[in-house]
């Protein structure tokens, strides 16, 4: 054997053993994960079936919002499939979708737009990116590294045992990792560790908790769109319509709250609506729904931006008979409030109160004392505080949003403080009430 041959030997003889090491540490370091089970499905319905009729691709809002079971019921679908990862970022969602077109041909895609999902999120992204990263393989995967992710990133996607690497001196997590992957392959993925049906293809069961405290949201400014994003939605568009694929951009519901506490809503409504109109695609806002109020209350959400079990099943019918109308040709519109101004005004409640309360050390600050209501109504607001919880004191009382009051903090002893904040409609006698606990250190 010359030089030239026993080098060669060489470099594929060290290739070899690194990609074994590397995948040896890749099973003992990195956790099972729903990519796994994501995975895992592909396979399974590549080689065996049902295939995907319809791709449902979203975040939280749809992981949490959309039940495949209910669309294949309301369409006729023999399996629709949510793709859907808290906080993926579009790139990812478009090359998951993009390799789900091409394993599966669907029938449609349901993909989610909201008044925040083409900013650029800034630190959050390598992670995002990530979480979309690991349920994709081969061309889709290489793309999506080379499109997408910083030089200073690609360590981070192309080793998953890298970003991990914590976790070889943690105490018994190596074996925990171990077990459970032996356990989840001798089960052929059936296992009901994330509490759902299928793994990962279900939204996951919520309680139902009702809340009643406004925090501030942001806003919708057309000028802070990503370039980058708005480039992969028009790619979404693009494949769909190059395939033969019916799209659907579809926003999913939030608390009556979360949406009329997020600026400028109606320009974002407005923004997807004339993308839609040009592009020659579906999309339709849930939020507008009318009677939005009663469908989407709180006791349907998990919080203020999700739904829960009960909240799914009732959206994913709705979304289910809009799209199966829309494909038959039926307009749909007349479900929908026109504006952001005819929604509210026939919201008949106090949504919810709320405050933004701190101390610096001399003062219990109480500021911009508000409600959130239908519009017209006149809501007289109370501000009271208690050191025990039980009985309370009252502090202001006005009919005004915005309105503060600071308290000296030597009239307070250290410890809990409560401070309840009441909004009231006399008229109809509605009310909604927030707590809020804040700790007063020792002087």
């Amino acid at each position: 054997m010359n030089k030239t041959a026993k080098h060669c030997l060489s470099v594929l003889i060290f290739l070899t053993m690194l990609t074994g090491a590397l995948m040896l540490l890749d099973y003992l370091l990195v956790p099972i994960s729903r990519a796994d089970f994501f995975l895992h499905d592909m396979e399974r319905m590549k080689k065996k079936g049902p295939g995907v009729d319809m791709v449902i691709i979203g975040n939280s809002h749809y992981l949490y919002g959309f039940e495949p079971l209910v669309f294949e019921e309301v369409l006729g679908f023999e399996n629709a499939y949510n793709a859907s990862v808290t906080g993926l970022e579009i790139s990812s969602k478009y090359y998951i979708t993009e390799a789900m077109i091409k394993d599966f041909h669907p029938k449609a895609v349901l993909f989610d737009v909201d008044w925040i999902s083409l900013y650029d999120r800034g630190s959050e992204i390598t992670q995002s990116k990530l979480l979309g990263l690991d349920r994709l393989k081969g061309i889709q995967k290489i793309r999506h590294i080379v499109s997408d992710f910083l030089p200073s990133e690609r360590i981070y996607a192309l080793l998953r045992a890298y970003r991990f690497r914590d976790r070889l001196f943690w105490d018994g997590a190596i074996a925990g990792n171990v077990k459970l992957k032996r356990w989840a392959e001798s089960t052929n993925y059936e296992i009901d560790y994330y509490q759902t049906q299928k793994g990962y293809d279900k939204g996951l069961a919520c309680t139902e908790q009702p809340f009643s405290k406004i925090r501030s949201e942001g806003k919708f400014d057309e000028f802070l769109i990503f370039d980058h994003s708005k480039r992969y939605l028009d790619m979404i568009v693009d494949l769909c319509r190059s395939e033969n694929i019916p799209l659907f951009l579809v926003t999913s519901p939030v608390s009556t709250v979360q949406q009329m506490n997020i600026g400028n809503y109606q320009g974002a409504v407005d923004y997807y609506s004339q993308y839609a109109a040009e592009k020659g695609v579906h999309y339709f806002d849930m939020n507008m729904l009318k009677q939005r109020d009663e469908i989407f209350n709180d006791s349907v959400m998990s919080d203020a931006g999700h739904l829960c079990e009960t909240g799914a099943a009732i959206a994913s019918r709705i979304c289910a008979e809009i799209i199966r109308d829309e494909l038959n040709g039926i307009d749909t519109g007349s479900r929908f409030y026109r504006s952001m101004d005819e929604l509210s005004s026939d919201i008949k409640r106090v949504v919810a109160v709320g405050a933004d309360i701190e101390e610096d050390g001399k003062f219990l600050h109480i500021r911009n004392i508000r409600a959130t209501a239908g519009s017209g109504m006149r809501i007289f607001l109370n501000a009271e505080i208690s050191e025990n919880g039980t009985a309370y004191d009252p502090i202001i009382q006005t009919v005004s949003n915005g309105e503060s009051v600071d308290i000296p903090l030597g009239s307070l002893d250290s410890g809990t403080v409560y401070i309840r904040i009441t909004g009231t409609d006399r008229e109809s006698g509605s009310t909604a009430s927030a707590v809020y606990t804040i700790t007063i250190e020792d002087r």
